[in-house]
């Protein structure tokens, strides 16, 4: 699979040299005919790093499975649900209300946190689908408070994911029950 390329653009109108952000993490910066400069910036998106669709619950079927599911684990500023899948792809579905906040901004901030700690932890998750729900006080909270909580919460649910080791003693054995002999 071969890796993708996302560009993002940025004009910065300088009558000067070109800014200092040419050379840096791959920006590349180019004259425009009206004054300024034209900055390039490429992100090689590979599979590791990526968000793929089939990351994400996208079905209400599938939000409703997992609300329906009895494993939950809660902090003072997230609450995770989740269900445990057949196969080994993790998923995630964000339902961040405006009860949470009025602002736009301030939802769209807990989801893409929300996002990208999945994204960085799919692989300790995997098996499982996962609803994350924010509490109204996340909104004030710090970003790095926020970051450890989540990532506190995804710990918990990839613990639940370890499959007990088989052991060493065999396992017990009962008598098969003898019936009685008959008196004569």
């Amino acid at each position: 699979m071969g890796a993708r390329v996302a560009r993002t653009q940025l004009r910065i109108a300088c009558p000067h040299n070109p800014p200092r952000l040419a050379g840096f993490a791959g920006i590349a910066a180019a004259p425009l005919t009206q004054g300024g400069y034209l900055f390039r910036r490429q992100i090689v998106l590979t599979a590791r790093n990526a968000f793929p669709r089939t990351a994400r619950l996208l079905a209400a079927a599938d939000f409703a499975a997992v609300f329906a599911s009895p494993v939950r684990q809660q902090s003072a500023w997230f609450r995770v649900q989740a269900l445990r899948r057949s196969d080994d792809n993790a998923r995630i579905g964000l339902a961040v209300s405006r009860k949470v906040s009025t602002r736009a901004v301030a939802r769209n901030r807990l989801r893409r946190l929300a996002r990208e700690l999945f994204r960085l932890e799919r692989a300790s998750l995997a098996g499982w689908d996962l609803v994350v729900m924010a509490k109204p006080a996340a909104v004030v909270a710090g970003l790095a408070e926020l970051r450890a909580d989540l990532a506190r919460l995804y710990a918990r649910i990839a613990a639940l994911n370890t499959i007990p080791a088989a052991g060493t003693m065999a396992p017990l054995s009962r008598p098969a029950p003898v019936a009685p002999e008959s008196q004569p």
